[in-house]
């Protein structure tokens, strides 16, 4: 009888290893945030996206790209999102990346089963941390170039003992000073760019500060933190079993509607023209973000009570 059950054991144990394997490979790709991936609902992966050289790039945001009899030409893209943050320019009372979380499900997919989410302050909706992490962020890059207060700047540099060559992205301080929100990520990256060329990856890992479960997430919070220290949100901690603290954000109506009247079109045509009008620069840049986000991902060893990573 003992020896029938344990070859019963050994018999599922062997259906299920093939099972265990699969699951542990999707933990693994979901951990390493979806690599290559900036798109949003209803825009399928191209593969520029991820990295294949020589694919056209398509829009891959919510809002239609104008004909280019509208359009600016590359590289300059004027009247658009970030020229209103120049010096000299009115202020506006939302950065791009404020306006693209607080109309994050026009950026993100609902969040799946295994990826992780970001709870939206103005719908009841949860979207997918990594779409809206990347979208956030490139918004910011572009949106400080647009505004004159940092250049985008491509270089090359060696690897596996100069056998190898890559490129990467550089910020390198603008020709004006930009005039963005206080407090927001695109005031912070141009603050640290004056000092002197940062690479794209380093920049962000510099702003993200800490290491953390899923830095996608952290991002967000980033956002929220600024609009409430403006105002534009209301904040409260919250204690959990008297020593973890956690902070409780709410959108106050006035900020609500303040943002529901702004147009997102300028945001959206920024994106949408720098993915098709300078492809490679768009493949670097996302490039860079997930460098950023996977290097300020928790690592966990084998003796750490949080298990372990799968990046």
């Amino acid at each position: 009888m003992i020896v029938n059950l344990i070859a019963v054991i050994i018999v599922l144990l062997m259906m299920l290893a093939p099972l265990a394997l699969i699951a542990g490979v999707v933990i693994w790709f979901v951990r390493r945030g979806g690599k290559g991936r900036l798109a949003v609902p209803g825009a399928p992966l191209q593969p520029a996206m991820a990295g294949i050289p020589g694919q056209p790039v398509s829009p891959v945001w919510p809002q239609p790209i104008r004909s280019s009899a509208q359009q600016a030409p590359a590289g300059s893209f004027a009247g658009q999102a970030g020229q209103g943050y120049a010096a000299g320019s009115q202020a506006a009372p939302f950065a791009p990346s404020e306006l693209i979380y607080l109309n994050g499900e026009k950026y993100a997919q609902p969040g799946g089963m295994l990826t992780a989410k970001v709870k939206l302050l103005h719908a009841e909706t949860k979207v997918s941390a990594s779409e809206l992490g990347q979208a956030i962020l490139a918004a910011t890059v572009l949106a400080g170039e647009q505004s004159g207060g940092i250049r985008l700047r491509t270089a090359a540099e060696k690897r596996l003992f100069g056998l190898r060559t890559v490129n990467v992205l550089y910020a390198d301080p603008g020709p004006q000073p930009a005039r963005f929100p206080d407090h927001s990520l695109e005031a912070q990256v141009c603050a640290l760019v004056a000092g002197g060329p940062v690479r794209i990856s380093n920049l962000f890992y510099t702003i993200l500060q800490d290491d953390s479960s899923e830095p996608w997430q952290d991002v967000t919070e980033l956002v929220k933190g600024g609009l409430n220290a403006r105002g534009w949100l209301e904040a409260e901690e919250v204690r959990h079993l008297k020593v973890f603290k956690s902070v409780n954000y709410r959108l106050p109506q006035r900020t609500a509607q303040l943002a529901a009247a702004q147009s997102l079109d300028p945001i959206n045509r920024m994106l949408n023209g720098t993915a098709q009008q300078r492809p490679e620069l768009w493949q670097l840049l996302v490039s860079e973000l997930i460098s950023a986000r996977n290097s300020r991902l928790k690592q966990y060893d084998s003796g750490d009570s949080g298990g372990s990573s799968f990046d």
